[in-house]
């Protein structure tokens, strides 16, 4: 049981677009590591975006005209509100930036899934054509009653 997680372990820290296939370790076994790798490279670059772009951009943000304080910008707000979206003025411009990262974080899942399916397409043929897997998963039933069997 060691050695095979830690072979698993492997194939998580080479990365997952390497050469490794399903067929040493099972397919349920390998999809779930790269799962959890595409979760990661999508919280990566999720958090690149959000903390890169939207929380400065939310942060320099100026106070809405006619708010409580409009020499300090921000200060209208609590600590935190400082750097969300609460922080932007109505119908500022920083709300088409925040539609465009929303826009981009979308793409970046979609291309990320989708490069995910064609590999798991790809591990999944690659798993069942192999012939010891299937006398490995096949099912033999024995002793079916002579009126249900086919003739």
């Amino acid at each position: 049981v060691f050695h095979r997680a830690a072979s698993l372990r492997h194939v998580y820290h080479r990365g997952l677009n390497t050469s490794v296939r399903p067929l040493s370790h099972g397919l349920d076994a390998v999809e779930q590591i790269r799962f959890v790798g595409l979760l990661s490279r999508l919280t990566l670059w999720w958090s690149v975006v959000g903390c890169g772009m939207l929380v400065p951009l939310y942060a320099l943000a100026e106070p809405e005209a006619g708010s409580a304080d409009q020499t300090d910008a921000g200060a209208w707000l609590p600590d935190f509100e400082r750097f969300t979206l609460a922080a932007v003025p109505r119908g500022g411009p920083e709300f088409w930036y925040s539609a465009m990262a929303a826009w981009l974080m979308f793409g970046i899942a979609v291309s990320f899934i989708t490069r995910e399916y064609a590999r798991y397409g790809d591990d999944r043929l690659a798993f069942l054509s192999d012939t010891m897997s299937q006398h490995a998963y096949s099912v033999v039933i024995e002793r079916i009653p002579l009126h249900l069997q086919d003739p």
